[in-house]
Formats: C-alpha cells, sequence, structure tokens
C-alpha cells in the first residue's frame, strides 16, 4: 500500500499530457529572489542617481550639453554666456579661409554679417532635459550624460546678400559656363559645333560647410568641389534634329509687310532654338544657394523660344512702327479747325507674328512666308473727330511778364512754352507739367540759366521753366480748374509779381519730385496753346466753358515787398457758375528771404 508522500507526489504527474508540472526547488526560488532584489537595487541606485543629478543641476546646465563646439555642462547660464562670449570673440578675429581649386581665399567674419546670440543660446541649454514630462525629462538627461545628444547647439546669424556676394565673387574666379552644341551652316549643308562642359561651386556644400565651421567655431579651412556643368544641348541632340534644321536651308522664313521683305537667314533660326527641358537643380546635397543656380539637364528634343522670337520681333518692329499723330488745331472766331492734318499710326503686331513664325517652323516641306500683322493706330483728335471734341471757345489766359531776363532764360522760356502748345487734354485727365516737358538738356535746345537748387542759386540747363509753369497755372486758375499740386518759389522774385502787384502766384517746377497738376473737369477736351512775344508769355484755354475763376488777391498777411525778408501773402480763386460763386480756394505763399539762397560762384 502507497504511502500518502507518494500518493502526493503520483497526482504531480499527468500520465496522458507531455508536459509535467514540478515545483520549484529550494535553490531555483533563491536565483530568483536575487534576480528580483537585483533589479530593484538597480533601479533604486538609478532613481537616486537621477535625483541627485536633478538636484545637483538644479541651477546649471546638465552634463554632456555643449553650445559651439563648447562644453557646457555644469555651468549657469550666466556662466555659460560669458564662456561662450570669450570664445566666440577670439574666433571672431579670425579669418574664413576658403580653398578652391589650390587657392585660398580668406573671408571676413565681420564682412560676412556673423552674429553669436550666446545668451539665448545658454537658455536654450539650460532647458535641455527639463522638458515635457518627467519620463522625457529623465531619458533626456541620461541621453545626455552618455554622450547620445547634446553636441549638435548654435544660435548664429549671418547677413546672406554678404554671403551670397562672397560666394558669386569666389564661384566668378574658377567657373566657367558650359556652351551648348550649335548648329553651324557651310556650303548649304548643316552642321553643328560640339557642346562644352563647364565647371562651378558646389554652393550647397560650400553653405553647409561654412555654417558648420561657424557653429563650432571650427577654424580648419573649407575645401570647396567645383562640379562640371554639362551643356543642356548636345551633339546628340542636334544630330537627332539634323533633318528638320536642314530643311530651313532649301525653304528659309521669309516675312514680309506692304512689298518688303525680311528673309531670316538659317543662323538667326537656329538662335532661337532652346532645350524642352525647363533648367532644374542637378542632384547635389541640400544646399542654400542652389535654387538661385539651377543647372540645366541634357534634353533630347528642341523648341522654338516664343521668347527670342518676340526679341527679334521688337527689334524689327522699330522699322515699321509708326506714332500716331494727333491734328492740331486751332481756334478762330469760336471754331476749331484743323491747320495740322492727323496721321494715322502703325505697330507690328507682335503675338500674331510670333505665332505665325512657330508654325512655320515647324513645317518642313512647304515655303515660309509669312505676312506679318501690323495694327493701325488712329489719332484721338483727327478730321472726323474734331466735331465731338467740344473744342468751341477760349475758356481762359494766363498771362505773365518778365523783362530783364538774360537771353539764356529768354531762351528756355520759348524752347519750354513750345512744348505746351497743341496741348490736348481728355476730359477728366490730369495735366503734368514735368511728364509733358520730358528732359531737359542741350540736347532739346535748352541753355544754362539761373534756377533756385537746395540752398543756392546755381546755373543749370532749363533755367527759366518757372516762367512757363507759373503762367500754365494762373491759366488754370482763370479757367475754374481744381489744382492738385503746385509749390511756390523759395522767395519772392520779380518775374512772377506782376501784374497783380504782389507776388504768390507762382509755381515752381523741378521734376519729379515738383511738379504742376490740375484736372480738366469739365465734360470736354481743353486745346492749350501758347504764345510767347517779347518778354510776355501766355497760355490760353479752349473748349466749353461753363465756369470761371475769379482772382482775389494776393495779400500780404506778413512781410511786404522786400524780399530780403520772410513774408506771407494769400490770394481767393472763387469758381463762378452762371454768375454764382460755387465754391473758393485759398491759396497760402510762404516766402523765405533771397538772402538765404545766394548765389553759387561760377
Amino acid at each position: 500500500m502507497a504511502t500518502k508522500k507518494a500518493q502526493a507526489k503520483k497526482k504531480l504527474v499527468n500520465p496522458n499530457h507531455s508536459d509535467s508540472l514540478d515545483l520549484p526547488t529550494p535553490k531555483k526560488r533563491s536565483l530568483g529572489r536575487k534576480v528580483s532584489y537585483g533589479i530593484i537595487i538597480a533601479l533604486g541606485l538609478f532613481a537616486i542617481t537621477t535625483a541627485a543629478l536633478r538636484a545637483a543641476y538644479a541651477n546649471r546646465i546638465y552634463p554632456g550639453v555643449w553650445g559651439h563646439g563648447v562644453y557646457l555642462g555644469g555651468l549657469t547660464p550666466d556662466q555659460a554666456t560669458k564662456l561662450l562670449d570669450k570664445e566666440t570673440t577670439a574666433f571672431g578675429q579670425n579669418p574664413i579661409l576658403i580653398e578652391v581649386d589650390g587657392r585660398t581665399t580668406s573671408v571676413s567674419q565681420k564682412d560676412l554679417g556673423v552674429t553669436y546670440n550666446n545668451a539665448l543660446l545658454s537658455k536654450e541649454l539650460m532647458s535641455q532635459g527639463r522638458a515635457g514630462s518627467l519620463v522625457e525629462q529623465v531619458a533626456s538627461q541620461w541621453s545626455l550624460l552618455v554622450g547620445l545628444s547634446g553636441r549638435d547647439n548654435a544660435n548664429l546669424a549671418y547677413d546672406d546678400a554678404a554671403l551670397a556676394t562672397t560666394t558669386i565673387a569666389i564661384n566668378n574666379n574658377v567657373a566657367t559656363p558650359s556652351v551648348n552644341a550649335s548648329y553651324q551652316v557651310a556650303d548649304n549643308t548643316v552642321g553643328f559645333v560640339a557642346g562644352q562642359a563647364g565647371k562651378r561651386l558646389d554652393f550647397g556644400a560650400l553653405g553647409i560647410t561654412l555654417y558648420d565651421r561657424l557653429a563650432n567655431l571650427n577654424e580648419e579651412i573649407i575645401p570647396v568641389q567645383v562640379d562640371n556643368v554639362a551643356p543642356s544641348i548636345n551633339n546628340t541632340t542636334l544630330e537627332d534634329n539634323k533633318a528638320l534644321a536642314q530643311s530651313y536651308i532649301s525653304s528659309p522664313l521669309q516675312l514680309g509687310y506692304t512689298g518688303k521683305t525680311w528673309q531670316i537667314d538659317p543662323s538667326t533660326a537656329f538662335g532661337w532654338l532652346h532645350s524642352t527641358t525647363s533648367p532644374e537643380a542637378a542632384v547635389y546635397a541640400p544646399n542654400l544657394l542652389e535654387q538661385y543656380y539651377g543647372v540645366a539637364t541634357t534634353t533630347k528634343e528642341l523648341e522654338f523660344d516664343a521668347g527670342r522670337i518676340e526679341s527679334y520681333l521688337t527689334e524689327l518692329s522699330k522699322e515699321i512702327d509708326r506714332a500716331a499723330v494727333d491734328a492740331q488745331l486751332n481756334v478762330t472766331d469760336g471754331r476749331a479747325t484743323v491747320f495740322v492734318p492727323s496721321q494715322d499710326g502703325k505697330k507690328l503686331n507682335i503675338a500674331k507674328t510670333r505665332d505665325a513664325i512657330l508654325t512655320a517652323l515647324q513645317k518642313s516641306d512647304t515655303p515660309r512666308n509669312i505676312a506679318m500683322s501690323v495694327d493701325t493706330l488712329k489719332p484721338t483728335v483727327n478730321e472726323e473727330s474734331i466735331n465731338n471734341l467740344g473744342i468751341k471757345e477760349l475758356l481762359s489766359e494766363g498771362v505773365s511778364y518778365f523783362p530783364g531776363s538774360s537771353a539764356n532764360r529768354l531762351t528756355n522760356v520759348r524752347v519750354g512754352a513750345a512744348r505746351y502748345n497743341g496741348v490736348l487734354l481728355k476730359p477728366g485727365e490730369v495735366f503734368s507739367f514735368g511728364k509733358i516737358l520730358g528732359p531737359v538738356g542741350p540736347e532739346q535746345g535748352y541753355a544754362k540759366s539761373l534756377i533756385i537748387l537746395e540752398d543756392k542759386e546755381v546755373e543749370d540747363y532749363g533755367g527759366g521753366l518757372c516762367q512757363v509753369s507759373s503762367t500754365a497755372f494762373r491759366a488754370a486758375l482763370m479757367a475754374g480748374l481744381p489744382i492738385l499740386e503746385r509749390v511756390n518759389h523759395a522767395f519772392a522774385i520779380s518775374y512772377y509779381t506782376a501784374p497783380y502787384g504782389v507776388p504768390g502766384v507762382d509755381a515752381t517746377i523741378y521734376y519729379p519730385p515738383v511738379d504742376f497738376k490740375f484736372r480738366n473737369d469739365t465734360d470736354a477736351h481743353i486745346l492749350i496753346q501758347t504764345e510767347m512775344v517779347g518778354t510776355t508769355l501766355k497760355f490760353r484755354f479752349y473748349g466749353t466753358k461753363k465756369k470761371e475763376g475769379v482772382i482775389r488777391g494776393p495779400y500780404f498777411v506778413s512781410g511786404d515787398s522786400d524780399v530780403n525778408k520772410p513774408s506771407h501773402t494769400v490770394f481767393y480763386r472763387d469758381v463762378v457758375v452762371g454768375g454764382q460763386v460755387t465754391k473758393t480756394d485759398t491759396f497760402n505763399t510762404y516766402y523765405k528771404s533771397a538772402l538765404d539762397y545766394p548765389v553759387a560762384p561760377q
């Protein structure tokens, strides 16, 4: 009969099961306890060490942290900033050395505008190991401690424009452009000139390495690679398109207009060919400047560049284009009449002609004769439109007198006034004295005479043109037209006093900063005519008269007729419609002393 102990042992074995349950022996239980105790102890030591680390560096940067290549672990942010300031200042005294093709170029950090924000960097480094949840903080602290992170820390800036200028200058010393293969015509046969590869700096590598040197205060020479740049059009491409190119010799392109022809020689047509692949960056390391210095990839097909054809037609249009000429009018006995007839203008329609050329160039079996498209430009004022312009009567007359003017000044007034004779203003159009006047120089017939420039009187071309602008100002006032821009002279001048007896009705001009402007706010065109007799100038405005301007004044508010003293005058312009004043404009004029503007020695 089995004992109870033997029976219990039998129960632990299942004869129908492949596994048997074996209770741990005392020895195995002891090993398990040791492993558990070891893990608990390790975790405890880790926790104690972590807590000690956090306590010891509560106000300092954690171990394992670097900034600009300088070890900063254990320092307070202030201490780190001072150390970084010392190191970056010393490093900033040294030039950056760049080696290209065995030649070394020295670049000043100051010229590149390199600056280091060490205070901000120290603040950022202090936050390492202290951001995120507690678990994230502990993981970051130990990562720094064992050297898995904390090395690549920097905070610097530089002048992008200065870097680009410096880089381009270095590139210009070594770079050569690639040369596309090109067609060549000899004895009515198409051949080609082989393409040539060029070279240029690897801008991307330079930018990356330069930043690394600056970030880590590394004084090593920066080696820069020079890359080859293949031409975008090579010999194979031209050989593949040779049949079409040959057709330009047997059937050249010919443009025509009104009996005149322009034959486009094959070499010109070949110059319009370009790559069908848009320039795009070649495969380089990520870089800072590649977007500005793209390299075209080699293409297998060619097409004609519409822009190049437009450039050719723009130059050709100079032989065809002609501006429309408005009829010049006179008003006699209250009626506008033509005394110089109008002329239609012509303008080459570049877009339509370009499209016709592109179509013809794609055909190899038909004559390439193109009738150019030319548009007719109609003048604004012509014999048919004169009755619709509303030029019926005299609106106003502005007068000024300038006895004692020098011969040069009289010349300038005469030449300047002629610019405005026959000017036609549309309803709503703004009159700009300077815009109509155009260039002022000896080429336009002007002579040197005194003008007021800044704080003195100097001789310059066009001196006296303010006589013209002041007379136009008076005509616009008398016509009741709105004055948009007017500047008086710096000091009172006798030429602009008559016929009022008191200065103030004048308008100076020094275009473009100083201009005289008014608006034609009538429903009809305004025709301007000028007349100069001796030392008297008149501006007459013609149109449809519905209002007029009446000047009251000028009056002295302060000062008097002594031009060597400052003065202030005022005049009023009443706009009268149907005998009733509908608006009154006030014009204040402030003059300085003429003594403030001495004549500069010649």
